[in-house]
């Protein structure tokens, strides 16, 4: 029982490690549409995202509602993710963000788990016409297969954007709130984590180039996330490439890259897009296939 238990915990721990210099549970670290996992999660400003995850500011910029569902598959590990959100605009008021993300985690054929759920709701509002502020709150679940493997939690982040013709600035304080209940009785606070962005499109905005610094409870930066993105064939279709490079002892480097196709629909107002992200992570998780679903309308 003790062997089986510590594999899974380990499986939990090695994911977290990956994208995040101290364990804090993988619940803040799972992305939630293929389109920033292509980019390297370097979408600190990254304007048009239809997740409020990466800066929940960058919704107030959205002129259309829209839906996404993610599945996120790990090849080297019994690991998955999924990701289902709404975001609706309300001209005046902003606009705001009803999200689900869950990862699971099984071994010894379903005998043993780990799942982890996040529900989340954002707001944000344009404060003027190319300034916006963001803000998500999250309620935290771990539900595990093992005795006093559950808790409850919540957290907080906030987010600023800055556009000024084809520059985008952006910066997003992660968990600068948070709390979780284990079942051991024991409580505990996530880091802090800060992220400042960059974008920059050029060749008549077919070309997104985006640049990020994230920083764990320090002043100093501990990943550097760098993105590209390429629009052909009038916005129909999109090549994207992205790396993290860690700036710790272990000098990791992910590399990630994915395409999307948008189907455009002249006759109707709705409009349906397809993302699929492949990441490779030679040191511990090895190949990740991200596949989302994106529907758009007035």
């Amino acid at each position: 029982m003790i062997k089986k238990n510590a594999i899974l915990i380990g499986i939990v721990l090695i994911f977290s490690q990956s994208y995040s210099s101290s364990f804090r549970g993988t619940f803040p670290n799972i992305g939630t549409d293929a389109r920033g996992m292509a980019l390297g999660r370097a979408c600190g400003a990254l304007t048009g995202i239809s997740s409020a995850y990466w800066n929940p500011s960058v919704i107030a910029f959205l002129k259309e509602k829209t839906t996404t569902s993610t599945y996120t598959r790990f090849g080297a590990f019994p690991i998955s993710c999924g990701f289902i959100s709404y975001i609706g605009n309300d001209d005046g008021h902003g606009a705001a963000a009803l999200s689900w993300n869950y990862l699971g985690a099984k071994l010894y054929e379903g005998e043993y788990s780990w799942n982890e759920n996040t529900i989340s709701y954002s707001w944000a509002k344009a404060i003027q016409h190319n300034l916006a502020v963001g803000i998500t709150t999250k309620l935290l679940l771990v539900n595990s297969g093992f005795d006093k493997g559950n808790a409850t939690g919540g957290s907080a982040d906030i987010g600023l954007i800055y556009l000024k013709d084809n520059l985008g600035i952006g910066f997003t304080v992660h968990d600068v709130v948070s709390r979780i209940y284990w079942k051991t009785n024991r409580e505990e606070k996530m880091p802090i984590t800060y992220d400042l962005g960059a974008s920059y499109k050029f060749f008549n905005e077919s070309i997104d180039l985006l640049f990020d610094l994230s920083s764990e409870d320090r002043f100093y930066p501990n990943e550097i996330k760098t993105g590209l993105e390429s629009w052909i064939f009038s916005e129909r279709f999109a090549v994207r490439v992205g790396i993290i490079r860690k700036l710790n002892e272990s000098n990791l480097s992910i590399f990630s890259s994915g395409f999307g196709l948008n189907f455009v629909n002249t006759n109707k107002a709705i409009n349906y897009g397809l993302n699929y992200a492949f990441v490779l992570d030679k040191n511990i998780l090895g190949t990740i296939h991200c596949l989302s679903l994106e529907v758009k309308w007035k």
